[in-house]
C-alpha cells in the first residue's frame, strides 16, 4: 500500500510535465506562425506602392528570404485591380519561390516559364491580369501543398 502512495505523485507529475511541455509547444508555434504572419503581411504592404524604393527592395528580399511560408500570401494578394509594380513584384516572386529545388533559379527553365506564363506586367490587359492571377490561383490549388504547409511554419523550405 505504501507503494501505491509514491506512485500516484509521480504519475501527477508527469502528467503536469507533460502537459507544461504540451502548452509550451503550443505558445512556441503560436508565437513563430504570428511572427511570420506580421513580417510578411508587412512586406505584402510594403510593396504594395507605385514605386520602387529601397524599402519596396528590402521587403521584396524579405520575401525571398523567409521562402515558402509566403507562397499562402502572395497567393492570395492577387488582385488584378491592384497596382501593376505590386502585381509584377508578387508574381515574379511566386515563379521564383515555386522554383524546382537543386537547380540554380536563374538557370531553372520551369522559373522562366513561369515568368513568361505568370508574371504580370504593365503592358499587360485587364483581362490578360486576370487570366494570369487565375492561373497562378488554379496552380496553388492543385500543388500548394507541395510546397508549403501552413502548421511548418519554422520552415522556409518545405518538402517538395
Amino acid at each position: 500500500m505504501a507503494r501505491l502512495v509514491l506512485e500516484v505523485p509521480l504519475v501527477k507529475t508527469a502528467a503536469g510535465w507533460l502537459v507544461a511541455a504540451m502548452v509550451l509547444a503550443v505558445i512556441a508555434w503560436t508565437g513563430t506562425y504570428l511572427y511570420w504572419h506580421l513580417k510578411i503581411v508587412g512586406a505584402l504592404r510594403t510593396l504594395d506602392t507605385p514605386v520602387i524604393d529601397a524599402e519596396t527592395e528590402a521587403a521584396s528580399d524579405f520575401l525571398n528570404e523567409a521562402g515558402c511560408r509566403t507562397l499562402p500570401y502572395l497567393v492570395a494578394s492577387l488582385d488584378p485591380k491592384r497596382n501593376t509594380i505590386f502585381l509584377t513584384l508578387v508574381t515574379s516572386q511566386i515563379a521564383f519561390t515555386a522554383a524546382d529545388p537543386g537547380e540554380p533559379i536563374l538557370s531553372n527553365m520551369r522559373v522562366r516559364e513561369r515568368l513568361g506564363e505568370w508574371r504580370i506586367e504593365k503592358a499587360d490587359s485587364p483581362a490578360e491580369r486576370q487570366r494570369k492571377c487565375e492561373t497562378i490561383r488554379d496552380w496553388w490549388r492543385e500543388n500548394g501543398a507541395q510546397y508549403h504547409q501552413v502548421w511548418r511554419v519554422w520552415s522556409s523550405q518545405c518538402a517538395r
